[in-house]
């Protein structure tokens, strides 16, 4: 990027997002450093725009150079899901004439699309969340067309389209014998995923974009490079896990661990051979019909592990780091699963307030209360799924 000549002008070389221009300017050198010098400043003040890019660029080509940028960033993995059926139904359209009416009238047609699954129980329309990340997702893509010089600054239609409102409702997570049951229910290239998510509260593309290179075996750790929040972190495995990670075969074509397996005799081939999976949303839905679970999702499992952690008396700030929050707002979230906690609180406040067992001095842990290696009291609820 900068000044250069060739022959007898001068020309100016630059880049607009991902693209490079280069303009010849005349003989004058100190020319061309000048309308470099307002090129780059207005490209700063994101004032700068090519006409002919704003005109032609379709939405269905910003969707592919969106795509691929997320890929190389190794984003989260929600747009593989919610980015093609936007970009098939905008197809052919340019970028640019694209309105805020028509965003609001896309996500109104897709409430009424049902999730895919094979089992006809297991579809169901799709909720808010769903719908708010798919809207999140056009918000991205046209936020970073406006970045790279494709739309005009304070044109993207997606910005002024609200949210949907969410049900707060309760953290929605599987009991121990739905757990099983989930696990029991799962087709065999799913189950492992299913086992690490609730054995480690991972999210599902940090669960699939594993590498064998990411498994400390001397350790017992899993590596997660690319965190939601951006701070890579070690999340401990359980023994069943490592039992669970070491029956898995290795492909030569590849390093990821949960991926495609050869077909085998009269079974169904499911993925690519040493290709990672890239959703399981449909085999998901289906081992949740045939377990009998309703109303739930892959990210509930994340919620299965950090409730049993909680209920099993792990300290909200391990469990946030091993869930990879950010804030201890974001695990606070659980505090209404320690019951026995507050109980016990509330039951020292009374003994100190009568005198008894010497106050405040007595122990949360009571003398008849026997620990177990783990500094828990014996008898506790355990997590999800016990190590064997």
């Amino acid at each position: 990027m900068g000044v250069f000549r060739r022959g007898k002008n001068y020309f100016i070389d630059y880049y607009v997002g991902p693209k490079r221009s280069k303009e010849m300017v005349g003989p004058n050198r100190r020319e061309a450093e000048a309308a470099l010098g307002k090129k780059l400043a207005l490209i700063r003040e994101g004032k700068f725009f090519d006409v002919e890019r704003i005109k032609t660029i379709t939405f269905e080509e910003m969707a592919d150079k969106f795509k691929e940028w997320l890929d190389d960033a190794r984003k989260s993995d929600n747009h593989r899901f919610t980015l093609p059926p936007a970009r098939e139904h905008f197809k052919g359209r340019l970028l640019a004439s694209i309105t805020e009416e028509e965003i609001e009238a896309y996500r109104a047609m897709r409430r009424d699309v049902p999730t895919k699954a094979e089992r006809p129980e297991a579809r169901r329309p799709r909720s808010s969340s769903t719908l708010n990340h798919e809207l999140s997702i056009l918000k991205q893509l046209f936020a970073k067309a406006i970045s790279w010089g494709y739309l005009e600054k304070g044109k993207n239609p997606a910005d002024d389209v609200k949210k949907l409102p969410e049900p707060k409702g309760r953290v929605r997570f599987l009991s121990a014998e739905e757990a099983r049951a989930l696990i029991e229910a799962a087709s065999p290239h799913l189950r492992p995923i299913i086992i690490t998510a609730l054995e480690t509260g991972m999210r599902r593309w940090e669960i699939l974009n594993l590498t064998w290179d990411d498994v400390d075996s001397k350790n017992g750790t899993l590596y997660v490079a690319e965190a939601k929040n951006g701070t890579p972190r070690h999340v401990p495995m359980s023994n069943r896990l490592r039992a669970t990670l070491a029956t898995l075969p290795r492909h030569i074509r590849g390093n990821h661990i949960f991926t495609g397996q050869p077909k085998i005799k009269k079974m169904r081939q499911i993925g690519k051979p040493g290709e990672p999976f890239r959703d399981v949303d449909t085999s998901f839905e289906n081992a949740c019909a045939k377990a009998g679970i309703t109303g739930f999702r892959f990210h509930d499992l994340r919620h299965t592990a950090a409730s049993h952690m909680v209920m099993a008396g792990v300290p909200m700030k391990t469990v946030g780091e091993i869930l990879g929050h950010k804030t201890a707002a974001m695990t606070e979230r659980y505090s209404h699963l320690t019951p026995e906690h507050k109980r016990n609180a509330v039951e020292i406040l009374s003994a100190a307030l009568r005198g008894e067992n010497g106050g405040f001095n007595r122990s949360p842990i009571g003398p008849r209360e026997a620990v177990n290696e783990n500094g828990l009291r014996e008898g506790f609820p355990q997590p999800v799924v016990s190590a064997d």
